[in-house]
């Protein structure tokens, strides 16, 4: 059997994540929107959701969404317990959403 370059190697296997991921898409697209719509199930909350960009303070997002402190705080940590945000890498204490909701058609 010839023997491939390292190059030729990298790019199969690159090649076959990519199938890879396109399949875990299309299976987990639908199960994913239905998670997301059972936790978001507001305006209020998409809303939130879509600006916790790991940037936005509290209070910035309440600017645009009229929710008190707690009630967001409280949201936020709901949603980290069901795996839709975790902390923001370069912020510490702020929370950055999983995904945007444009990729689940629900914004």
């Amino acid at each position: 059997m010839p023997q491939q370059d390292a190059p030729d190697v990298t790019e199969n296997i690159l090649a076959r994540l990519d199938e890879m991921l396109f399949w875990i898409r299309i299976v987990s697209f639908a199960p994913a929107r239905e998670h997301f719509q059972r936790i978001l199930d507001s305006d209020e909350k998409r809303s939130a959701y879509q600006l916790t960009d790991g940037q936005n303070t509290i209070a910035a997002i309440r600017q645009q969404v009229p929710v008190g402190q707690g009630t967001l705080h409280a949201w936020w940590t709901e949603w980290e317990a069901v795996g839709i945000v975790r902390e923001a890498p370069n912020r510490k204490g702020r929370k950055q959403k999983l995904i945007d909701l444009r990729m689940l058609a629900l914004e």
